[in-house]
């Protein structure tokens, strides 16, 4: 059995031209193999995980006009979902941040954003910096944080100090688990002096 580098799935090989091949769940970097007494255990450097396959199929010639059967299906994981919390308004500072949990493990969110400055009848919309992907447990809220830049801040203070100046953001975060990846969920924050 091999793991091909950077391929979603494990090519099965007794002497060629006898092959099979298995999918493994998207995004997974399979590595290493052991053959235990109930399937193959492989481990995954794309997670902090261990994939398991109960009856990888045997391979069987590809010559003589016959050919390789289907795979046997794995057991389909749920795709993610994502649930964001936090304030809705927070004081300006250095990052904007919101709390998100996950319905499924593993689970891993990474978000992007944007802040939204009227100063003087004109809107810019500098980038936050996001937060490297973080791991989610199931049943545990993890905190994520996108970085404001000090120009940013700076526009934004200035806005706030305005009659009708505003300043707010917007964070989009997506997951991503066995079962492939969350629909994006979007989180809005009103900042304040």
């Amino acid at each position: 059995m091999y793991t091909p580098s950077a391929n979603s799935q494990l090519l099965t090989a007794t002497a060629l031209p006898t092959f099979a091949f298995t999918p493994l769940p998207a995004g997974s970097e399979p590595w290493d193999i052991t053959n235990g007494n109930d399937g193959v255990w492989i481990t995954d450097l794309a997670s902090t995980r261990l994939l398991h396959l109960y009856n990888p199929p045997a391979p069987s010639p590809s010559s003589g006009g016959s050919t390789t059967p289907a795979p046997a299906p794995l057991a389909k994981a749920a795709a993610p979902k994502l649930s964001l919390s936090g304030k809705s308004k927070q004081k300006l500072g250095n990052a904007v941040q919101l709390k998100v949990s996950c319905s499924v493990s593993p689970c891993s969110a990474s978000a992007t954003g944007a802040l939204k400055v009227k100063l003087g009848g004109a809107t810019t919309q500098p980038k936050l910096s996001a937060t490297k992907s973080v791991q989610v447990p199931t049943g545990h809220a993890v905190v994520l944080k996108l970085e404001i830049s000090p120009k940013a801040k700076q526009a934004a203070a200035k806005a706030l100090a305005e009659k009708d100046g505003k300043a707010s953001a917007k964070v989009t975060v997506n997951g991503n688990g066995d079962g492939g990846n969350s629909p994006a969920v979007v989180f809005k924050v009103t900042l304040k002096k």
